[in-house]
C-alpha cells in the first residue's frame, strides 16, 4: 500500500508530499506493533486447529484476538491522535499530514478490530482466497487513489487507504462468516467500540491550555489512566485487565 501511495503521490502531487505521507504512514504502523507477535503465535495455533478441524477453538481465538487488539489499538490511536497536533508544533513542515494520520489510524484500528482474519483464511482449506483478497486490496487502493488524490490532495491518499482497508476487512469478515460461520459479535466487543468512539472524540475536541511538552505528558498520563480505568470497570477483556494489573504492580500501585 505504501509503495502504491508513494508512486501515485509523487506522480500526482509532489515528492515533498511523499515525504510527509511516509512519515505519517510509519507513525501509524506503531499502532499495529502489538498485533505482530500475536499473529505470529496465533497463526501456528490456528493451523493446528484446522488440522484437527477444531472450529470452536478457531472461533474463540478469532473473537479474543479481535477484542484484545481492538482495545489496545484504540488506546494507541487515541493517545497518538491527541498528542500529534502538539508534536507537530515542533515539526511545522509535517502539519499537512495530520489528517493522513487520522484516516490511516482509523483504518489500522479497524484492521486490528477484525483480528487475525487473514491468518485464519490463509491456514484454512480455502487459503487461495487470501491471495485473491490481497490483490483485490491493492486494486482498491489504486482505484480509490485515482478518485481521492485529485480532490483532496495528500489527505486523499489517506482517505483512499482507509476506505480500501476497511472494505477488504469487511469482505474478509463476510467470507469467514459465510464459509465457516465465524463471527465477531459479543457484548464486550460492542462496548469496546463505543468506548473507542468516545475516547477518540475526546482526543479530538479536548485541548489543554499548557505548553506542548507539559500537555503531551499530561495527555499520556491522564489518557492512559482514564482508559485503563474504563476498561477495567467495564471488564472488557480479562487478558487486557491482566496487563493493567501487572503494570500497576510494576509502578508500585495497589
Amino acid at each position: 500500500v505504501l509503495y502504491i501511495d508513494q508512486l501515485m503521490l509523487n506522480k500526482m502531487i509532489s515528492l515533498s508530499a511523499v515525504g510527509v505521507y511516509s512519515v505519517m504512514f510509519f507513525a501509524v504502523t506503531l499502532i499495529a506493533i502489538p498485533a505482530r507477535n500475536l499473529r505470529k503465535i496465533s497463526s501456528v495455533v490456528v493451523a493446528e486447529s484446522w488440522k484437527r478441524d477444531d472450529r470452536e477453538e478457531i472461533q474463540m481465538i478469532y473473537k479474543k484476538s479481535s477484542l484484545n487488539l481492538l482495545i489496545i489499538g484504540v488506546y494507541l490511536f487515541f493517545i497518538g491522535w491527541w498528542i500529534l497536533p502538539l508534536a507537530l508544533e515542533y515539526l511545522p513542515d509535517y502539519k499537512d499530514g495530520i489528517y493522513v494520520f487520522f484516516f490511516l489510524g482509523i483504518a489500522r484500528v479497524v484492521d486490528l478490530a477484525t483480528g487475525i482474519n487473514s491468518d485464519i483464511i490463509e491456514t484454512s482449506p480455502k487459503y487461495k482466497y487470501n491471495t485473491y483478497l490481497n490483490l483485490l486490496f491493492a486494486l482498491f487502493v489504486f482505484v480509490s487513489n485515482l478518485f481521492f488524490i485529485p480532490r483532496f490532495g495528500l489527505v486523499g491518499a489517506g482517505i483512499a487507504s482507509c476506505i480500501s482497508l476497511i472494505t477488504i476487512n469487511l469482505i474478509r469478515w463476510y467470507f469467514l462468516k459465510r464459509h465457516f460461520g465465524f463471527g465477531l459479535y459479543s457484548k464486550a466487543y460492542v462496548k469496546a467500540i463505543i468506548v473507542g468512539v468516545l475516547f477518540i472524540s475526546c482526543a479530538h475536541f479536548i485541548k489543554l491550555p499548557f505548553s506542548p511538552i507539559i500537555s503531551m505528558i499530561l495527555i499520556f498520563v491522564v489518557g492512559s489512566v482514564s482508559y485503563g480505568i474504563v476498561v477495567v470497570k467495564l471488564r472488557l477483556s480479562e487478558e487486557v485487565i491482566d496487563i493493567f494489573v501487572k503494570l500497576k504492580k510494576r509502578v508500585g500501585l495497589k
